[in-house]
């Protein structure tokens, strides 16, 4: 995008006094997933707001990003030998969740040493409390039961042998169905009794709503187990549905299976309104059907819902509605 097109934007919306815009070379390659490069935390000492960079992040120029606006803006940037990503992070009131894949590298590499007496568990709420948010409590949020690695199966399609991929973007070893938790957990707030909900996404339940068998790969126990975890923890926890689609690759013919998340989504607390991807059009029309459940459970818990335009293109590389922002500040 250039910038005259991105100013016109901002004087359409009424945006321009409290924007500030910053440009890239045109060599610049970086991605549309603004929310994963870096998590943005405020210094307790002095005020100072810093884009935190994880140890690494491979993923294009993404990894420049804050480099380039930090100099041009009053934000600061940093980095901590943690591994973490911005997606695998939602931010409670008085806790914080992160996805247990990235602390568990961490621990793997020695970035996390336990002390005499403590476990792994505490470690790491220590150590990336410490660098990262020291005034609330880190929840870690993985499966206790086995997540399965991507795999390739061969399939027939229109008479043609194709392959078919399951489980998109797992690798051996992981306790997330899915490499973000954004994809698969949304934080809605507390009720009358203080009790904080999270939704925790269902194929099961997107399958009911469809009147469809659940499909092979939907790891419904891993679902099941991960919202089992966070109710335990004293969560009430609301299950939506969580539909599986597929995108074909024609000139590969390979047919990859995917998530068309209902929880990659964006919330604001007052008043309270959300903005919710959908994914029942051309192909999906019948996902018509699990994006109205969708904006019921939300209207449900006291929601104005937003329906947002069709998200396949961007469920099926692994990411929604949550993926291409990034708050800096919130009421």
């Amino acid at each position: 995008m250039s910038a005259d097109k991105a100013r016109s934007w901002l004087n359409e919306f009424g945006l321009t006094a409290r924007t500030e815009l910053v440009t890239a070379p045109n060599a610049m390659k970086f991605t549309v997933w603004a929310e994963d490069a870096y998590c943005i935390c405020k210094d307790v000492a002095d005020g100072e707001t810093y884009f935190v960079e994880p140890a690494s992040f491979n993923r294009a120029e993404d990894a420049y990003i804050a480099d380039r606006v930090a100099p041009k803006t009053d934000l600061e940037s940093t980095q901590v030998q943690l591994y973490f990503q911005g997606g695998n992070v939602l931010i409670g009131d008085d806790f914080w969740f992160i996805g247990a894949d990235y602390p568990a590298h961490s621990l793997e590499l020695g970035f996390v040493v336990p002390q005499p007496g403590e476990t792994a568990a505490q470690a790491i709420a220590r150590v990336y409390g410490s660098f990262m948010e020291r005034n609330r409590r880190l929840i870690t949020v993985g499966s206790r039961v086995p997540v399965p690695a991507m795999q390739k199966h061969p399939i027939m399609v229109n008479g043609e042998l194709w392959h078919e991929v399951l489980y998109f973007g797992n690798a051996q070893g992981t306790v997330q169905p899915l490499f973000h938790i954004d994809m698969f957990v949304s934080l809605v707030g507390r009720d009358a009794n203080g009790t904080y909900t999270v939704l925790v996404g269902s194929p099961e339940l997107a399958a009911n709503v469809l009147g469809e068998q659940l499909p092979e790969g939907a790891m419904q126990d891993v679902f099941d187990d991960i919202a089992a975890g966070l109710s335990a923890l004293g969560f009430n926890v609301v299950r939506n549905p969580l539909p599986m689609a597929y995108d074909d690759d024609d000139s590969e013919k390979v047919r990859y299976w995917y998530f068309a998340t209902g929880n990659n989504v964006l919330t604001q607390d007052n008043p309270k309104k959300v903005w919710i991807p959908t994914y029942g059009h051309g192909h999906w029309a019948k996902f018509a059907a699990t994006d109205a459940e969708n904006r019921r459970i939300w209207e449900s818990l006291g929601y104005v819902v937003e329906l947002l335009p069709d998200f396949h293109p961007f469920a099926a590389n692994l990411g929604a509605a949550h993926c291409i922002k990034k708050y800096l500040a919130r009421a």
